[in-house]
Formats: C-alpha cells, sequence, structure tokens
C-alpha cells in the first residue's frame, strides 16, 4: 500500500465514522435530523464538511504521520479502511454496506486498545 492510498483510506473512515457520530449526536438532541430529508441533506453536509477538513486543514498533516500499525487492531483497522476506499472507487452499493459494517467493527477494538 502506498502513502497516498494509506492516506486516502484513513481519511475515509475518518469521514464515515466523524459523520455517522455528528448525525447521531443530533438525531439524540432533537429527532427534526432523523426525519427523511432533513436528515439526508444534514449527512451529505456533515460529510462534505468532514471531507474538507480531513484534506484541507492541518487535520491532514495528523493523517500523515498516523501509524496505527503496531498492534492486531490497528492493522485490522487499517485494512478495512482500505478495503472501504477501495470499494467506494467502484460504486457497488451491497459491497460499501458490507464493507462499511466491517470497518465499524474494525474500529470498535481500536478504540478500546487506545483508551
Amino acid at each position: 500500500m502506498t502513502r497516498d492510498e494509506y492516506v486516502a483510506s484513513i481519511k475515509s473512515a475518518f469521514v464515515l465514522l466523524g459523520t455517522k457520530a455528528v448525525m447521531a449526536e443530533l438525531v439524540a438532541l432533537t429527532g427534526f435530523f432523523g426525519l427523511p430529508l432533513i436528515g439526508s441533506i444534514t449527512n451529505w453536509v456533515i460529510s462534505k464538511v468532514l471531507t474538507i477538513v480531513a484534506t484541507k486543514a492541518e487535520t491532514q498533516i495528523f493523517f500523515f504521520f498516523i501509524d496505527m500499525r503496531v498492534a492486531d487492531q490497528g492493522r485490522d483497522f487499517e485494512a478495512a479502511a482500505l478495503n472501504y476506499w477501495k470499494i467506494q472507487q467502484s460504486g457497488n452499493e451491497k459491497a460499501r454496506k458490507e464493507a462499511e459494517g466491517e470497518l465499524l467493527k474494525k474500529f470498535v477494538p481500536l478504540v478500546k486498545f487506545a483508551s
């Protein structure tokens, strides 16, 4: 895996997980953001904002120097993030959903390990 692929896969995971976390908080605060049209638009906006943060702001420096490959949890998450990123490029919605589930499943042990 090249550094660019590594960075792209971690950024993709950051956007996905960040969007899900923000949306969960917004829906918990008020059910308004859970409405189909409002939720879809809000989800899109949050995703775009987090993408900008991950690529344009100094967060990118953080992604260049991340090295989670020191533990099994990091390697598993990294592989799931790369797989998710590659499947996003293919446009296969069913495979994307499966890869998203796998990414979330691999993220939990990483967080438990890091905290």
